[in-house]
């Protein structure tokens, strides 16, 4: 009994500790401003045929008003995905998901880059097409 209560207070305590870095990942993110969303698949299941049946994936977006770690299963009939703030999720599922951090970091580094491409193409082009009514100096910098 004894050693089962130790065991419990320490898998409480690295459950926490493990909370805190995704709070901390999530922070670092919102003061960087990053508005975009990036997923990483974290496991993919399949069916008793061998054909996928879903995946669960970890992500970075918009949840409940604002940019969150997530964990989403993304199925493959058709049904919605299921989406969950990473801090909801059940412990196995946090355990499994938070493995995957860094690869989600560089997704989002990717989703970033290919977003600041495509913002500033479509700025030149519209700097092009709407010149004559844009303000001298303001656009197209």
């Amino acid at each position: 009994m004894e050693k089962l209560r130790a065991s419990t207070i320490q898998l409480n305590k690295a459950s926490d500790e493990l909370a805190t870095i995704v709070r901390d990942v999530e922070n670092f993110l919102e003061s960087c401003g990053v508005g975009v969303s990036a997923e990483v698949v974290v496991q993919s299941y399949e069916d008793e045929h061998g054909q996928p049946k879903r995946d669960t994936v970890l992500g970075y977006g918009k949840y409940g008003g604002r940019f969150r770690v997530l964990v989403s299963e993304h199925y493959y009939n058709g049904a919605d995905s299921d989406v969950s703030a990473w801090s909801d999720c059940s412990r196995d599922e946090k355990l499994l998901a938070a493995k995957k951090l860094p690869l989600l970091f560089a997704e989002l580094v990717k989703s970033v880059e290919t977003k600041t491409a495509e913002t500033r193409e479509l700025a030149a082009e519209l700097t092009q097409e709407l010149k004559p009514i844009l303000k001298p100096g303001k656009a197209g910098k």
